[in-house]
């Protein structure tokens, strides 16, 4: 234990505020300050009397800028109103284009007069002198549009400023506001929130690319609710469903914020049209990426001695097949053995999740939401089977099919559900089975694509018929279609057996 009593005690140092007495005595005794003498290598303070404004002016006009003093230039901007008045036009106009041409090579007096003039295009016309205004062509002739600046003024000043300034907004890829502040504008203008307003129909007009799309939901995230919702109504109007769906970062944005199964989601402050048309953005984006999916599938799968592959075949024929349902696709679920994962997983955007390895043969499975019904497709294998639940009849298979991490070949095909067949004419009667369980092809669909196996580009386009579906196959081809599905019905059966035990 340490004896704290040993510990030598140090006298406090004995400070008096000399200096601050003496000052005290002096105030209260003769009401004086006399401050301190500053050191010899600071300057001296002098008194200076402002110059007038036409003393300045005449700096300017004889070419003596040096004189001109950083408060000079404030004031003459701030005076220049007033100075105006009591001048003729020739000469309101003449020196305000001399300010101009300075303010060419000096940063600081150019951001001045165009933060005023922003100010004064947004309806503050107190702010700057109208000579200013009217010769603002002096620095914009010179400089040109190459500066933002600039730029973002010309483009306001034009009496319909809005579209063309959510358009350079676009070509910028800032948002209305960052477009102001990177210009080095006033970010508080009321005009800003108006270009929010008009940045859908620049977007709609533009060569949509993915960083547009990731410049929309950047200006999505600054409006309002009220304007966002109009903004997004305005979107699903103008930009159809085949080409929304190619944008992931846009789409996951309005699955986020207007998702139907989405927790606080504005879905019921949309109209019937927006619902419906946003049905669509989501079911072709989920396509897309069933297609893609297939394609890298399809690609790694080898031709031999030029005869090719017997799954590629089964695998692009799903994928014709399906398109016709891209517009119902709520959402997907991809999983894949380690394998695939290896080959595709790099080249493929969507979220995957592995397979857990059963001992079954391998095959890639896709899940998808049709709302009350969900559709687990195999791909590759001996069953190679299409599986549907109704979400009524299994109440709990909707979180066992896209909320489970323990999922394999075995689990799925041990869940039950209903079961068809890829084999022989399948397309003719899945439609049925699908249709007969509410499940539709895509409003105006003419015709069901199919591969041509001689011409892979230019696919067999089956005529359909809402009512009655697909043509029926004449007598020859049902019968060899009955005796190829009974070889598969005994391999169906076989696999849902293993998978029980």
């Amino acid at each position: 234990m340490k004896n704290f009593k040993s510990i030598v005690s140090i006298e406090p140092l004995q400070l008096k505020p000399t200096a601050l007495q003496r000052l005290a005595y002096n105030l209260e005794n003769n009401n004086e300050y006399y401050p301190p003498d500053l050191p010899p290598e600071v300057a001296q303070y002098k008194n200076y009397t402002p110059r007038s404004l036409d003393k300045i002016l005449m700096d300017l006009e004889d070419g003596n800028i040096d004189h001109i003093t950083f408060l000079e230039w404030i004031y003459c901007i701030y005076a220049k109103q007033e100075w105006d008045r009591e001048h003729s036009s020739e000469q309101r106009l003449a020196t305000s284009r001399l300010v101009w041409e300075n303010a060419i090579g000096n940063d600081m007096l150019k951001q001045r007069l165009c933060s005023r003039l922003a100010y004064y295009y947004d309806g503050n016309k107190k702010v700057l002198a109208p000579s200013f205004v009217e010769t603002f062509s002096t620095l914009s002739d010179v400089v040109g549009d190459d500066d933002l600046t600039v730029s973002v003024l010309l483009q306001f000043r034009k009496r319909d400023p809005l579209l063309p300034l959510a358009q350079l907004s676009l070509a910028e890829e800032l948002t209305p506001k960052n477009l102001f502040i990177t210009a080095q504008l006033p970010s508080n203008l009321s005009i800003i929130n108006d270009v929010l307003e008009y940045v859908v129909t620049a977007f709609s007009q533009s060569k949509l690319q993915q960083n547009h799309a990731a410049w929309l939901v950047q200006c999505l995230e600054d409006m309002t609710v009220e304007q966002e919702i109009s903004a997004v109504e305005t979107l699903l109007k103008n930009v159809s469903a085949e080409i929304g769906g190619q944008f992931t970062n846009l789409v996951t944005w309005l699955q986020n914020n207007y998702g139907s199964r989405t927790t606080a989601s504005k879905w019921n402050r949309l109209s019937s049209e927006g619902k419906s048309a946003l049905r669509q953005w989501f079911g072709s984006a989920n396509y897309r990426d069933f297609q893609r999916l297939v394609d890298l599938v399809a690609s790694q799968l080898p031709d031999k001695d030029e005869e090719e592959h017997p799954e590629k075949n089964q695998l692009i024929s799903r994928k014709y097949f399906w398109e016709q349902y891209s517009n119902q696709f709520k959402r997907i679920r991809v999983l894949l053995p380690q394998s695939s994962v290896n080959v595709v997983g790099n080249q493929f955007v969507q979220n995957i999740d592995i397979l857990q390895d059963d001992g079954s043969e391998e095959t890639e499975i896709c899940i998808f939401d049709f709302g009350d019904c969900f559709v687990v497709e195999f791909f590759r294998g001996s069953g190679s089977e299409t599986r549907i639940f109704n979400r009524f009849q299994y109440p709990n298979i909707e979180q066992e099919l896209f909320e489970s991490s323990q999922l394999s070949v075995k689990r799925l095909r041990a869940l039950g559900g209903k079961v068809h067949d890829h084999k022989y004419l399948w397309q003719i009667y899945c439609e049925r089975w699908l249709r007969e369980r509410r499940i539709v092809p895509n409003p105006g669909t003419t015709y069901f694509k199919r591969r041509n196996k001689h011409n892979p580009n230019q696919p067999y386009r089956d005529p359909y018929d809402p009512q009655k579906g697909l043509r029926e196959p004449d007598a020859d081809k049902q019968s060899k279609r009955k005796e190829v599905l009974r070889r598969w019905q005994r391999e169906i059966e076989r696999l849902e057996r293993e998978a029980k035990y």
